[in-house]
């Protein structure tokens, strides 16, 4: 692991996040993970940009504390809280982050513990969990303590009451697409 600053890695170009002051791999960029992520920054940014919000895929950084700098698949920014023209402005707090999991061990802690306590220390209102595997999509709200309580689990159909306000997914859409992919 190579030590590294904050601001050395929002400078950086390369893959990897900022865990502890240490540059570390990041998740694999897998076809599942890249299409459920353009999938969603799809349809976040038809939902967000009418609003005034701003929608960033992978690659977008999010300094977490002067140690900790994270990538999340998908980040939401809404009014007040929408940054400049910049991807690497951390200075607001998003809105919603979107994080695709998958079966192994070590990147489900990653997204059900680490992350999930590293978003609601920012203030994060909604996080979702996509796991392509089990077809499963999770929607966390924030609580008043500070804490991510499930909002809403579902495998298909379309919801309405995915969080957000004026938000509408259509999960079979998502798996067909993912469908599509296999071969």
């Amino acid at each position: 692991m190579q030590p590294m600053t904050l601001d050395q890695w929002l400078a950086h170009d390369g893959p990897g996040e900022l865990v502890g002051g240490h540059l570390v791999e990041e998740k694999a960029a897998t076809r599942p993970r890249i299409a459920v992520a353009d999938w969603f920054a799809a349809r976040l940014r038809d939902w967000a940009s009418p609003r005034g919000g701003a929608v960033f895929g992978p690659g977008h950084k999010l300094a977490i504390s002067a140690t900790m700098g994270r990538k999340p698949e998908v980040v939401v920014y809404m009014p007040p809280h929408t940054p400049g023209e910049t991807s690497t402005n951390t200075a607001p707090t998003p809105t919603l982050i979107v994080e695709v999991s998958s079966a192994d061990l070590v990147e489900r802690r990653r997204v059900y513990m680490t992350a999930m306590r590293d978003y609601a220390g920012l203030g994060v209102h909604w996080y979702w969990t996509i796991d392509p595997s089990e077809r499963l999509f999770e929607s966390w709200q924030l609580d008043a303590e500070g804490h991510y309580t499930l909002f809403l689990v579902a495998t298909e159909g379309a919801m309405s009451s995915t969080g957000p306000e004026g938000l509408t997914l259509d999960l079979d859409a998502l798996w067909a697409a993912l469908a599509s992919l296999e071969p």
